[in-house]
């Protein structure tokens, strides 16, 4: 009967445990594990010095001060705090794309046609369609680079681009991934 209480008992608790975290934000959540690992890391590599196993011990200390750092080797090597202000560029023949590390906002300017110098999010939901046929009739790699930032530059998002864009009883989510 002792068994079943404290089972019962335990039962509970990991159903609240549970609960607690799945209403935490994950952000926090993920520093509290990693810095309670790397505070577990350490302790086992003290029990690991103080049995002897020193060879062993060594590997599990720097990895258990990343953990608690939160710089990874990075901070011992280096630094691996990401600078602010960087972006990265991908280009193609007519479009070229820029994603802002900082904020994970991406852009585009056309390079050629009709829209040529003009910024993807400067365009209007009816002519950023257009341009998104334009490249879809051409087969070109541009109109999956539209659909990516679609979400970000146009309120009507990627999934309005495909269905404005779907001809009549094709399946819209057949066509190429959904941009997250």
């Amino acid at each position: 009967m002792v068994y079943f209480l404290a089972g019962c008992a335990l039962l509970v608790l990991i159903v609240l445990g549970a609960r607690l975290v799945t209403s935490l934000d994950a952000r926090k959540l993920a520093v509290v594990l990693r810095k309670g690992g790397g505070v577990a890391a350490l302790a086992a590599a003290g029990f690991l010095v103080i049995r002897g196993a020193l060879p062993l011990a060594i590997p599990l200390a720097a990895f258990g001060l990343a953990l608690v750092g939160g710089r990874g080797l990075g901070g011992i090597l280096g630094s691996s705090q990401k600078s602010p202000g960087q972006t990265s560029q991908v280009g193609t023949e007519r479009l070229e794309m820029q994603l802002d590390h900082d904020t994970g906002q991406m852009d585009g300017r056309c390079l050629v046609g009709r829209f040529a110098g003009r910024t993807l999010s400067s365009l209007s939901d009816r002519e950023a369609v257009e341009l998104y046929q334009e490249f879809e009739m051409d087969g070109l790699k541009e109109a999956a680079l539209m659909e990516l930032i679609s979400t970000g530059a146009w309120p009507d998002g990627a999934t309005e681009l495909r269905t404005r864009t779907a001809p009549p009883g094709r399946d819209v989510a057949a066509r190429g991934p959904r941009a997250a």
